[in-house]
C-alpha cells in the first residue's frame, strides 16, 4: 500500500504501518512533509479542488467530486473541463500534455499539470479521448492499495473510492506525476536557458 502523509499545523505524531511508502512535499514558502511536489500552500487546502473527475457520456458531462463525497454536475466531458480549466491558469490541455511527454517521454494516459502556481496534477485512467475517463489528483491521494484486481483509493480527507484498473496502472502514473513535478522543479532551480541555447543555432 503506498501512502502519502499531510501535516500542514502542529498534530500528534502519525503512527504508520510496516511496508508504507511515504512521499515528502517541498514548499516554495514554506516546508510541509506531504512528497516531493512542489504545491503551493493555498493550493493545500482539500475543498478547492476536484479530487476525481469522471466522465458522463450519457449526458455529455463529468461529476467532479470534492472533498467530504461532495459530488458536482458538469456539463462538459473531463478533456473540456480541463481544457478550460489550463485556459483559465494560462495554457490549454495539449499545451499541458505536450510538456508532460517532452519532459517525461510518456506518451500514453498523459497527465495534466493544471497551473504553475497551484501545482495541482491530474492523471488519467483511460486513453485522453475516452468518454468514460476517470482523471485523478495526484496531491488528493493519501493511500493506494490492491483490492481484488481494482485499485482502492483512500483521499486525503479519508474518503474513499474503487477504481477498475489494477495497482500497478496507478502506482505507475502515481511515480510518472512525482517524476515530472521533480523534473519542472529542477528546471526552475536550475536555468535552462544556456542548454537550449546550446541546442539551437546562434551566433
Amino acid at each position: 500500500m503506498m501512502t502519502r502523509m499531510m501535516k500542514i499545523k502542529k498534530t500528534a505524531p502519525v503512527r504508520t504501518m510496516k511496508n508504507e511508502t511515504h512521499i515528502s512535499i517541498c514548499m516554495a514558502d514554506k516546508t510541509v512533509p506531504v512528497g516531493t511536489m512542489q504545491v503551493h500552500e493555498s493550493a493545500l487546502v482539500p475543498n478547492h479542488w476536484p479530487y476525481l473527475i469522471e466522465g458522463m457520456p450519457k449526458i455529455s458531462g463529468s461529476s467532479l467530486r470534492y472533498a467530504n463525497e461532495v459530488v458536482v454536475k458538469c456539463k462538459e466531458l473531463p478533456i473540456n473541463f480541463l481544457n478550460r480549466w489550463c485556459m483559465e491558469s494560462g495554457s490549454s490541455l495539449r499545451g499541458r500534455t505536450d510538456a508532460f511527454m517532452h519532459l517525461t517521454g510518456v506518451r500514453v494516459k498523459v497527465p495534466c499539470l493544471i497551473s504553475e502556481y497551484s501545482r495541482l496534477i491530474y492523471f488519467p485512467i483511460y486513453g485522453l479521448k475516452h468518454s468514460s475517463n476517470i482523471w485523478i489528483c495526484y496531491q488528493s491521494v493519501f493511500t493506494y492499495k490492491d483490492c481484488n484486481g481494482f485499485t482502492l483509493l483512500r483521499f486525503i480527507d479519508g474518503s474513499t473510492r474503487i477504481i477498475a484498473v489494477s495497482y500497478r496502472s496507478i502506482k505507475l502514473q502515481m511515480k510518472r506525476c512525482e517524476s515530472f513535478l521533480d523534473q519542472v522543479k529542477l528546471n526552475n532551480v536550475v536555468p535552462v536557458v544556456h542548454n537550449l541555447l546550446h541546442e539551437a543555432d546562434y551566433e
